[in-house]
């Protein structure tokens, strides 16, 4: 009870920092089991693309990620040290979004989502969720990682290292090998 009380009070702390109208709706969500993996991407990608200058859109999505995904970050950098990477900076406020097609195997969900930023340059995410079994997030699905890949311009369907968009989103293309 007193973990939810201190939530509830960031989050108002939190909301009363936010300007822009898109991040100040996001800011209510947290992860619940009434939340799809979907929505749960959408989350991540709508609070990236609208991400403040005091990183309030970095701080909504970072909820979404499992522990095990937060322990990870935590050997690595910060999740924002993370996303201003070469890799990861398309997120922060690209010019277009198309979410494809998302595939499940293995008790896990897919989601492919394809980037294009300022600069021209266009990634395809690769989202990987797990639906969560340990309190606090019990029946929520949570962001276990992120793959990245660029897409040349001007390239075919295919690229080395890359699989097909259409494979992405099917439920048996870039996990079978």
């Amino acid at each position: 009870m007193k973990t939810v009380l201190l939530l509830h009070a960031a989050l108002i702390a939190l909301t009363a920092c936010i300007s822009d109208p898109v991040l100040q709706e996001l800011s209510d969500y947290t992860p619940e089991p009434e939340l799809s993996p979907t929505q749960v991407v959408y989350i991540q990608v709508e609070a990236l693309r609208h991400n403040d200058d005091r990183d309030n859109g970095i701080k909504i999505a970072a909820r979404f990620n499992s522990p095990e995904n937060r322990m990870i970050l935590q050997e690595n950098g910060s999740f924002a040290e993370i996303l201003r990477g070469e890799s990861f900076m398309p997120l922060l406020f690209p010019v277009r979004i198309v979410y494809y097609r998302a595939g499940t195997k293995d008790g896990y969900y897919f989601q492919p989502v394809e980037i294009s930023s300022n600069e021209g340059r266009v990634m395809v995410y690769l989202f990987y969720l797990s639906l969560q079994t340990e309190p606090p997030y019990e029946d929520c699905w949570m962001v276990d990682g992120v793959q990245s890949y660029e897409l040349q311009p001007g390239a075919e369907d295919s690229q080395e290292g890359v699989p097909p968009i259409k494979e992405l989103g099917s439920s048996d293309g870039i996990l079978q090998s």
